[in-house]
Protein backbone atom coordinates (compact mmCIF):
# COMPACT_ATOMS: atom_id res chain seq x y z
CA UNK A 1 0.00 0.00 0.00
CA UNK A 2 2.90 2.37 -0.57
CA UNK A 3 2.13 4.55 -3.59
CA UNK A 4 -1.65 4.46 -3.63
CA UNK A 5 -4.19 6.20 -1.46
CA UNK A 6 -5.52 4.22 1.49
CA UNK A 7 -7.20 4.66 4.85
CA UNK A 8 -5.58 4.34 8.22
CA UNK A 9 -7.24 3.42 11.48
CA UNK A 10 -5.40 4.63 14.59
CA UNK A 11 -6.23 3.52 18.11
CA UNK A 12 -6.20 4.95 21.61
CA UNK A 13 -4.41 1.87 22.97
CA UNK A 14 -2.82 -1.39 21.89
CA UNK A 15 -5.74 -3.45 23.19
CA UNK A 16 -8.16 -1.59 20.89
CA UNK A 17 -5.82 -2.12 17.92
CA UNK A 18 -5.66 -5.86 18.63
CA UNK A 19 -9.44 -6.08 19.02
CA UNK A 20 -10.01 -4.35 15.68
CA UNK A 21 -7.45 -6.60 14.00
CA UNK A 22 -9.26 -9.67 15.34
CA UNK A 23 -12.58 -8.42 13.98
CA UNK A 24 -11.23 -7.53 10.52
CA UNK A 25 -8.61 -10.23 9.89
CA UNK A 26 -9.76 -12.74 7.31
CA UNK A 27 -12.61 -10.51 6.14
CA UNK A 28 -10.56 -7.72 4.58
CA UNK A 29 -7.05 -7.17 3.33
CA UNK A 30 -5.51 -5.23 6.21
CA UNK A 31 -1.94 -4.35 7.08
CA UNK A 32 -0.70 -3.60 10.59
CA UNK A 33 1.76 -0.71 10.43
CA UNK A 34 3.35 1.80 12.81
CA UNK A 35 1.30 4.98 13.07
CA UNK A 36 2.63 7.56 10.62
CA UNK A 37 4.84 10.20 12.19
CA UNK A 38 2.60 12.81 10.54
CA UNK A 39 -0.13 11.67 12.94
CA UNK A 40 0.68 12.46 16.56
CA UNK A 41 -2.10 10.45 18.15
CA UNK A 42 -2.84 6.95 19.27
CA UNK A 43 -0.83 4.05 20.58
CA UNK A 44 1.63 3.72 17.71
CA UNK A 45 -0.16 0.81 16.00
CA UNK A 46 -2.41 1.41 13.01
CA UNK A 47 -4.33 -0.64 10.47
CA UNK A 48 -4.00 0.29 6.79
CA UNK A 49 -7.02 -0.48 4.60
CA UNK A 50 -7.65 -0.20 0.88
CA UNK A 51 -9.76 2.83 0.01
CA UNK A 52 -12.37 0.59 -1.63
CA UNK A 53 -12.91 -1.32 1.63
CA UNK A 54 -13.23 1.50 4.17
CA UNK A 55 -17.03 1.73 4.18
CA UNK A 56 -17.45 -2.01 4.74
CA UNK A 57 -14.66 -2.09 7.34
CA UNK A 58 -16.36 0.63 9.39
CA UNK A 59 -19.70 -1.20 9.09
CA UNK A 60 -18.08 -4.44 10.27
CA UNK A 61 -16.54 -2.73 13.30
CA UNK A 62 -19.90 -1.16 14.16
CA UNK A 63 -21.67 -4.54 13.77
CA UNK A 64 -19.10 -6.08 16.13
CA UNK A 65 -19.87 -3.28 18.62
CA UNK A 66 -16.30 -1.98 18.53
CA UNK A 67 -16.05 1.22 20.61
CA UNK A 68 -15.58 3.93 17.96
CA UNK A 69 -14.33 6.33 20.64
CA UNK A 70 -11.10 4.29 20.71
CA UNK A 71 -10.39 4.82 17.01
CA UNK A 72 -9.67 7.61 14.54
CA UNK A 73 -9.83 7.30 10.76
CA UNK A 74 -7.50 9.03 8.30
CA UNK A 75 -7.48 9.20 4.51
CA UNK A 76 -3.85 8.94 3.42
CA UNK A 77 -2.94 10.60 0.13
CA UNK A 78 0.36 10.85 -1.70
CA UNK A 79 1.13 14.33 -3.05
CA UNK A 80 4.41 15.33 -4.65
CA UNK A 81 6.16 12.40 -3.01
CA UNK A 82 4.84 13.26 0.45
CA UNK A 83 2.41 11.34 2.65
CA UNK A 84 -0.58 13.51 3.56
CA UNK A 85 -2.97 12.02 6.14
CA UNK A 86 -6.29 13.80 6.58
CA UNK A 87 -8.70 13.07 9.45
CA UNK A 88 -12.07 11.66 8.42
CA UNK A 89 -15.05 12.73 10.50
CA UNK A 90 -16.95 9.48 11.04
CA UNK A 91 -18.18 9.96 14.60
Amino acid sequence: MKEQDYYLLTFANTHAAMMAEGILKGLFEITIIPTLREISAGCGISIAIKALDIENVLKQLKTAKFDEALMDTYAVHHRDGKICPEPVCSK
